[in-house]
């Protein structure tokens, strides 16, 4: 074997080499199951207009918190979270997560990682007794609500789909 040869040879093994390490995730990693919730609001709800045309969002921004009600000092403060997370107008949906007590936690994505999911009608999922698994990586936000960083996997598969209206 020529020097031209044994370098070549070298070259292509490091690149081969190179190729096969993959680049960390960032985040937590999520496993569980998509959950269907029949009536559900999302972050929307802050910009849909009342009787005379304002929002929760006027109402929030423009109001001092000691005029506030206690609900609505609660509903603010939901929607600073939101806010300071870049989650206002993001899609979301809801997930049961393996490993938590919780029976729900809504899990908001970007555009690029709903069109992974998109197409799941949940209801009709549930109706042909299967389930949907999704596997993701995210950041907790807190313990009801997780950013979705990428999904990794997502799988129908038999068994009772988990549901409340």
């Amino acid at each position: 074997m020529t020097m031209k040869n044994a370098l070549i040879l070298l070259i292509a093994i490091i690149a081969i080499i190179g190729c096969k390490q993959t680049t960390p995730i960032e985040g937590e990693k999520f496993e569980g199951e998509m959950f269907l919730k029949l009536i559900d609001f999302g972050p929307e709800i802050y910009t849909y207009p009342s009787k005379d045309g304002s929002t929760l969002k006027d109402l929030y921004e423009n109001t001092p918190e000691t005029e506030l009600t206690e609900e609505q000092v609660e509903g603010k403060k939901h929607f600073e979270l939101l806010n300071q997370n870049d989650l206002l107008d993001k899609r979301f949906f809801n997930f049961t997560e393996e490993k938590s007590g919780k029976e729900f936690v809504k899990v908001f994505l970007s555009e690029t990682e709903f069109v992974k999911i998109k197409d799941i009608e949940l209801a009709k999922v549930r109706d042909s007794g299967r389930k949907v698994e999704i596997k993701f990586y995210g950041k907790r936000i807190n313990d009801h609500i997780i950013k979705c960083l990428i999904i990794e996997k997502v799988k129908k598969v038999k068994g009772k789909q988990q549901w409340k209206k």
